[in-house]
């Protein structure tokens, strides 16, 4: 008969040890979809006709502007943009996450019910 083997852990250390190692997997999940989120948050940006989009022209226009100095060279100054409007920028003084966010939740739950 195997003698069965017995863990020295206390069971407040095995749950965080657990826990760590699922949060190193959501982690990891999280990384992975980034990249599609990424390009929905943009391509939201980019079909927007309102004061989303009025906010993200002057939001390039005024980070385009600073960011002319020559030593930036090698940069890609529209994607660094998108980025930081996405983490920075402001529509209606709601961040642009939370806005699309907002219109997403509109469209399922108004448009759905209709």
């Amino acid at each position: 008969m195997a003698k069965k083997q017995t863990s020295n852990n206390s069971p407040v250390e095995t749950a965080n040890s657990i826990m760590t190692k699922n949060k190193r997997t959501d982690l990891g999940n999280r990384l992975q979809q980034y990249p599609t989120v990424k390009e929905q948050v943009a391509n939201f940006i980019f079909d927007a006709e309102d004061e989303l989009a009025t906010a993200f022209e002057r939001f390039s226009a005024k980070q385009l502007m600073r960011w002319s100095n020559p030593k930036l060279s090698g940069l890609d100054r529209n994607s660094l943009t998108m980025d930081l409007f996405m983490t920075e920028g402001q529509v209606a003084g709601e961040g642009i996450i939370r806005t699309l966010t907002i219109r997403h939740w509109l469209r399922l739950h108004f448009f759905c019910a209709l």
